[in-house]
């Protein structure tokens, strides 16, 4: 069969929302690495979940891997190619192409790591029923120092609270390393590389599971949606996936994530 040299997609919500599309639900990676065909990729818009994410997702993400480009949507509507989901309904079914691989970068990104075992810790989120305090972060990188001598903390979150990170955590201990001034695609190429991620439920678990980095994600219930089924949408693929620990939709599910204490996330570490 001939294969397209473009496929064209249009993104919508949030950034974990377009990752797990790039990333798990599509081989696009994969159909690239094996067949030069790039995507090509639209966000947001009149009538579709629009999260003003566009300019983060072009310059930050989408323009920074290989395979991917990011076109605006009158190019979108002129390009004459094939949808990601029509190729992948009935194309793409015979080129037993591989799902979950990592993100491919353009450019290197050099980040001085060291030898131990590394874990992240992404310490915001938007949600606020996602957010675990800033004291409990604290305590929770004090006690992991403590116990884990060979064990360095990389700290991830937004440029605008990289000097917050430093006023309120331990940032300047030599196995702490804050992360948070650096741009997404740095991110996660750092992320792609640690051995544990601790976060609230957000985009970077479909950064962990194409990487295979086991993650701790802190969750909190919906009030629109029983445990059982966030668990089958939200988390489908991770739930049952023993790299993951979810804490919080356990059979009390806690409506906000920071009723979660230090001392359970810190027996998974």
């Amino acid at each position: 069969m001939e294969i397209p040299k473009y496929l064209k997609i249009h993104l919508e919500g949030g950034i974990g929302d377009c990752l797990k599309v790039l990333t798990v639900n599509f081989a696009l990676l994969s159909l690239y690495k094996k067949h030069k065909c790039e995507t090509v990729i639209a966000y947001g818009g009149p009538k579709v979940n629009d999260c003003g994410w566009g300019n983060i997702l072009k310059n930050e993400l989408i323009d920074q891997i290989e395979g991917f480009s990011y076109i605006d949507h009158k190019e979108f509507d002129e390009l004459d190619c094939p949808t990601v989901q029509d190729f992948f309904k009935t194309d793409a079914r015979q080129l037993l192409l591989q799902k979950l691989m990592p993100l491919k970068f353009k450019n290197k990104f050099h980040f001085p790591l060291s030898a131990h075992r590394r874990i992240a810790i992404q310490t915001d989120s938007n949600d606020k029923r996602k957010k675990y305090s800033i004291e409990k972060w604290e305590k929770l990188i004090q006690k992991i120092l403590k116990k884990y001598k060979h064990t360095d903390l990389y700290i991830f979150d937004s440029p605008s609270r990289a000097d917050y990170l430093d006023k309120h955590l331990s940032t300047t201990h030599n196995r702490v390393h804050n992360c948070s001034g650096i741009k997404l695609w740095e991110s996660i190429t750092l992320l792609q590389k640690m051995d544990l991620l601790i976060a609230p439920d957000s985009f970077s678990k479909y950064i962990c599971l194409p990487s295979r980095v086991a993650a701790i994600i802190l969750c909190a219930e919906l009030h629109y949606m029983n445990t059982s089924d966030m668990l089958r949408t939200c988390f489908n693929g991770i739930h049952h996936n023993d790299n993951f620990k979810l804490i919080g939709l356990g059979a009390e599910p806690v409506s906000n994530i920071n009723q979660i204490e230090v001392e359970e996330i810190l027996s998974y570490v």
